[in-house]
């Protein structure tokens, strides 16, 4: 069963400002959950209306009808997990080429700058949360 204060915490992960501030999100789904966890995603919690295999992963077992008050979705998954914002920061070698972008807003540009990274090589090139890029 989950108690208030779990109901209210993640379903305040719902909210861009609450996932920012307690660095945490959710993610609906056994499949995502356990694709998550491969990736070495820090789990905070798993809650499921029956009993998985999460990798050895510890899991609450809750009614459908707990779940159905914290999904995002419409119709709910059987599963929902808590995980950590993984941290994205990284080491910048000496001899190494880095690319930061910041607010690149068309597609375009942003094709013109990977192609021509590409063309110079290995240089690594980190997006910006705020990217707006369709694939």
């Amino acid at each position: 069963m989950l108690s208030q204060p779990e109901i209210k915490h993640i379903n305040s992960l719902k909210i861009k400002k609450y996932r920012t501030k307690y660095s945490q999100f959710i993610a609906e789904g056994d499949k995502i959950i356990k694709e998550l966890i491969d990736k070495g995603i820090e789990v905070v919690n798993i809650y499921a209306t029956d009993i998985n295999s999460f990798n050895g992963k510890q899991v609450k077992i809750v009614s459908a009808e707990a779940l159905n008050k914290v999904t995002a979705l419409q119709h709910h998954y059987n599963s929902l997990a808590v995980f950590k914002i993984p941290d994205n920061t990284f080491e910048v070698l000496a001899d190494e080429w880095v690319v930061l972008l910041d607010d690149i807003q068309d597609p375009g540009n942003m094709g013109t700058i990977i192609r021509t990274c590409d063309w110079f090589g290995s240089i690594r090139l980190p997006f910006q949360k705020k990217a707006k890029l369709n694939p």
